[in-house]
């Protein structure tokens, strides 16, 4: 029958319809891999090219993405590199907290959604940690926004134990969630322990010279005297004359020590006095039985410390 007819050709031009958007989606979707597979491999090969050891992770510290500097720093942290190549430590999908302390971690993120919170562009935060075979690590954290609110992972993140984490109600704009983060590392053993060397150099050479000025002065104290007779005071000239070339050989030595190694400085990371303030008030409140207050901060304050060790997470 005719309405028949109809109804078939209506159903024909949606399942066209239908075959017609599922080639365009299918086309979508290969496009947006490929436009994806590219970014990844440019992002790789810029990653490559770094100094630098850089590891990407979701927010559950799974490792994404990391480059061949960040291989070769993990397998010096292994326990058998001749073994597994540092395979145990790094690898795709791998946990980061295999080598970093969950809570530390969890710190320094925390420390950046403070940051996203006063609307900072580039916020970012570093700590410094020991790790296998007694190396000292330097890292950067730098977050991955997302921006669309993709996956990141909630299952096992780590939770941040201080300050400031909640967005505030009826404040700025929420920025976007954190997909994950960017591990920067450097392995700054070798330059804590110039830094170190240098302190014992600084402290040997001034307790060395105690003892040399003390002569000294005893020995300008004694010429000082009119009536002193010439043998002795030829004897005291002698002592001014061996301690001054005692102290200056002694200086020399150390002036080439210190040339010789490059001054390095404990890393503490730069915190505004208020945000500090801040993250104790919530490390406190944590605590039972405690309670806490604060007065006006300076806003302009800022301090350079360890904000992870003074807060005891």
């Amino acid at each position: 029958a005719a309405p028949l007819h109809e109804l078939a050709g209506v159903v024909q031009a949606l399942a066209r319809q239908r075959d017609a958007l599922q080639v365009g989606r299918d086309a979508a979707v290969a496009q947006a891999s490929q436009r994806v597979a590219r970014e990844r491999n440019r992002l790789a090969a810029l990653m490559s090219e770094l100094t630098q050891s850089v590891v990407v992770c979701n927010l559950d510290g799974r490792i994404l993405l990391y480059n061949q500097r960040a291989r070769q720093q993990f397998r010096a942290l292994s326990g058998a590199p001749a073994l597994a190549d540092g395979a145990e430590l790094i690898g795709l999908g791998r946990s980061v907290y295999t080598v970093f302390d969950r809570r530390l971690v969890a710190h320094a993120l925390d420390t950046v959604r403070q940051r996203l919170q006063r609307g900072l562009a580039q916020p970012s935060a570093q700590f410094v940690t020991t790790a296998g075979a007694g190396l000292l690590l330097r890292v950067q954290l730098a977050p991955v926004l997302d921006t669309v609110g993709g996956e990141g992972g909630r299952g096992d993140a780590p939770q941040p134990d201080a300050g400031g984490t909640a967005a505030s109600a009826g404040g700025p704009a929420a920025p976007a969630p954190l997909g994950g983060f960017v591990l920067m590392i450097d392995n700054i053993t070798r330059s804590h322990a110039q830094e170190a060397a240098q302190e014992r150099l600084l402290h040997t050479l001034t307790e060395g010279s105690r003892g040399a000025l003390a002569n000294l002065q005893a020995a300008l104290e004694m010429l000082a005297h009119d009536d002193l007779p010439p043998a002795l005071r030829e004897r005291f000239l002698g002592v001014v004359r061996e301690e001054a070339q005692a102290l200056a050989r002694r200086l020399d030595e150390a002036s080439a020590q210190v040339a010789a190694v490059p001054a390095t400085r404990w890393p503490l990371e730069p915190m505004l006095g208020s945000d500090f303030v801040q993250a104790a008030l919530h490390r406190i409140g944590q605590v039972d039985g405690l309670r806490a207050g604060m007065q006006a901060v300076d806003e302009d304050l800022w301090l350079h410390l360890d904000s992870f060790a003074l807060l005891g997470v």
